[in-house]
C-alpha cells in the first residue's frame, strides 16, 4: 500500500474528530434526565485547556457542504489552511500575488 493509500481524506479527517471528541462527551455533565446539553461542543468543552482547531484543504469554501461548514464552525474555535497560504499558492508566478484562497479562508 502507497503512503497515498494511507492518507486520510478531509473529511475522513473531520468525522474522526468529531468521533474522538463526541467520546469524550461521555465525561460532561449530565442533565437530571442523563442528557448531554445541547449546547455542548468540542470548542466549548475543551476552551478552558485550549483552543480546538482543524486544517481545511482544497478550495475554500466551495469544496465544502453547508453542513460541512456549520459543522467546522460549530465544533472548533480556530481553523488552519492545509495549503493555500502557502508560497506557491499564493505566488504562482514570480511578483503576480493572488490571495482569493486566503481571503476566502474567514468566510469557510
Amino acid at each position: 500500500m502507497s503512503a497515498r493509500d494511507q492518507r486520510m481524506s478531509r473529511r475522513e479527517a473531520i468525522r474522526l474528530v468529531t468521533g474522538l471528541g463526541l467520546l469524550g462527551m461521555a465525561g460532561w455533565p449530565r442533565t437530571a434526565r442523563g442528557d448531554v446539553p445541547a449546547a455542548a461542543s468540542l470548542k466549548e468543552k475543551f476552551a478552558p485547556h485550549f483552543k480546538t482547531g482543524v486544517a481545511l484543504g482544497g478550495t475554500l469554501p466551495a469544496d465544502y457542504s453547508p453542513a460541512e461548514l456549520a459543522l467546522i464552525r460549530s465544533q472548533f474555535a480556530v481553523l488552519t489552511p492545509e495549503n493555500c497560504m502557502k508560497m506557491d499558492a499564493v505566488q504562482r508566478l514570480e511578483g503576480r500575488f493572488d490571495a482569493a484562497q486566503p481571503d476566502a479562508l474567514p468566510s469557510a
